[in-house]
């Protein structure tokens, strides 16, 4: 299993790995990663692993993502960006790809 990344609780933890290109978080035994507080919504976002970048994706919940304490519907990830989920605060650790490095990221997805 190739590891794509981690999240990293804000207040301590263990990490968590990133091992899948595509990672839902919510409430729901089913999910990925499973968040069982009231406010998070059975299924309440996506994590994708595309072209070497994290995008996140805000799945219709009722409480919606932040990242950087900004409201998101779905934004690109970069290594240190805050991203809250029912008032718990993860940092996403990954490193992009190298040949990049001079070139945006590729675009939001429609």
């Amino acid at each position: 299993m190739k590891l794509n990344g981690e999240l990293i609780l804000e207040h301590g933890g263990d990490p968590i790995p990133l091992i899948r290109s595509t990672v839902v978080i919510g409430r729901r035994e089913s999910c990925d990663i499973c968040l069982r507080l009231p406010n998070v919504s059975g299924i309440h976002c996506e994590l994708d692993f595309k072209e070497g970048y994290w995008r996140i994706r805000d799945l219709d919940s009722a409480n919606g993502i932040k990242v950087n304490g900004v409201r998101v519907t779905e934004i690109v990830l970069y290594p240190g960006d805050t991203i809250s989920i029912a008032k718990r605060f993860y940092t996403i650790k990954y490193t992009p790809p190298v040949s990049s490095v001079s070139f945006d990221p590729p675009p939001a997805a429609p």
